[in-house]
C-alpha cells in the first residue's frame, strides 16, 4: 500500500477476507505446515496458562484438520498427535492417549534416532506409568529409560524440559513402588 497524494491516504485495513480452513482445496502443504504450528504454539500457551481444556480443543482440531489433508503419518500430524496424546494423558483418558501415542510411535518406524520419536517413546512410556498396574509399570518403565538413554546420546543435557520430565516420571515410579511395597 503506497501513498498517493491524488487518492489520499492508504486504507488503515485490509478489505475483509473469509477465513482460509485447511479443509479448502487450494490449501498447499505449507500453509497447513504454518497453520498447525501456530495451532501448536497456542495449544502449548493454553496449557502454561493452565487453560488445558482450550489446548486439548485447540490440539484436537489441529490433528483431526492435518490427518484430513495429509494423513496421519506426516511430521506435522505426529506432532500436534503427540500433544493432543499427553493432553489427554493429564486428563487421565488412558485408553486414548496410549492409544494415540502408540499409532506416532508406529508412524516413526522405530527411528530410535529422531529425537521426536524418542519424546514419544518416554510418553508412551509415562502415559503407561500413570496407569498404575504392573502389567503397564513393566511395560513402560524400560520404554522411559532407553528414550532416557536416546536423548543424552543425542547430547541432550539433564537441565533439558524432557530429560527432566523423563527423570520425574522414573523418581515418582520409583516412590510409587517402594510405597507399594510397605
Amino acid at each position: 500500500l503506497r501513498f498517493d497524494p491524488a487518492r489520499g491516504p492508504p486504507p488503515t485495513t485490509l478489505p475483509p477476507r473469509a477465513p482460509l480452513r485447511l479443509r479448502d482445496p487450494d490449501v498447499n502443504e505449507n500453509l497447513i505446515r504454518t497453520k498447525i504450528l501456530c495451532k501448536m504454539a497456542i495449544g502449548m500457551n493454553m496449557k502454561r496458562a493452565g487453560s488445558n481444556e482450550k489446548a486439548l480443543d485447540i490440539f484436537q482440531e489441529g490433528y483431526d484438520e492435518v490427518v484430513e489433508k495429509l494423513g496421519p503419518e506426516h511430521p506435522c500430524a505426529l506432532q500436534i498427535g503427540s500433544n493432543l496424546a499427553y493432553t489427554l494423558m493429564e486428563f487421565e483418558d488412558y485408553e486414548k492417549s496410549e492409544a494415540l501415542m502408540r499409532a506416532i510411535l508406529a508412524a516413526y518406524k522405530g527411528n530410535a534416532l529422531n529425537h521426536l520419536y524418542l519424546n514419544s517413546q518416554a510418553n508412551l512410556g509415562i502415559c503407561l506409568l500413570r496407569q498404575s498396574t504392573p502389567a503397564k509399570v513393566r511395560e513402560g518403565l524400560p520404554l522411559i529409560l532407553k528414550a532416557l538413554e536416546g536423548l543424552r546420546g543425542l547430547g541432550y543435557e539433564e537441565n533439558h524440559l524432557w530429560v527432566k520430565k523423563i527423570n520425574a516420571a522414573i523418581e515418582s515410579s520409583r516412590v510409587e513402588s517402594m510405597s507399594a511395597a510397605r
